[in-house]
């Protein structure tokens, strides 16, 4: 796809499927940095902030408290490429928001029901940053899927589609969970589909 979006340029014609890869492209020219997160917040010596910086420092506080409210999502606490599942963030006490299509790989759906049932060995780790230990105080049990969208993503990219999709995390006994990004109480935060 990228190789015929080069040689045909704008007037590409694109599928879905074209679309969807598409949209995993990083940009590294400094119009959307995607810098390292150390020690909670970001690395602000990272010449990829470019002219980002000033305005970084300006939201530290926020920029903190939301990067602490985000997490992984893994399959049987592992690291690895193939047990990273996406990520989440904390929108109310004990619901993380995911993308609907983390969620296709975390379930399946049984039609009988409507529902969608969750695999086992699902956390999101919320200590997870460049060159740190993970602290297993962070890491919490998914258990259980509180809303799905009703649109099956599929891999696909289709705009009409919702990508959204609400977990609810256990307590692990050892730290109380991170304030939610918006500071929204369980019924205000959560989607309506």
């Amino acid at each position: 796809f990228l190789k015929r979006l080069g040689a045909e340029g704008p007037d590409t014609q694109t599928t879905p499927r074209d679309e969807f890869l598409a949209e995993a492209i990083v940009v590294t020219d400094g119009t959307r940095p995607a810098p390292l997160i150390r020690d909670g917040f970001v690395d602000v010596d990272d010449p990829k902030l470019g002219g980002w910086r000033a305005d970084i420092v300006g939201a530290e506080a926020t920029i903190r408290h939301n990067i602490a409210a985000t997490g992984r999502v893994l399959r049987n606490g592992k690291v690895d490429p193939d047990s990273v599942y996406g990520t989440a963030w904390m929108i109310a006490p004990g619901l993380v928001a995911t993308a609907q299509h983390v969620l296709e790989l975390m379930a399946e759906f049984d039609a009988g029901s409507g529902r969608w049932l969750l695999k086992r060995g699902f956390t999101v780790d919320f200590s997870i940053e460049d060159a740190r230990a993970r602290d297993p105080k962070k890491r919490y049990r998914v258990a259980g899927i509180e809303r799905a969208s009703p649109d099956t993503i599929n891999n696909m990219l289709d705009l009409k589609n919702l990508d959204i999709a609400v977990l609810r995390l256990a307590e692990n006994n050892l730290a109380a969970l991170p304030a939610p990004i918006h500071g929204r109480d369980r019924e205000a935060a959560l989607p309506q589909f």
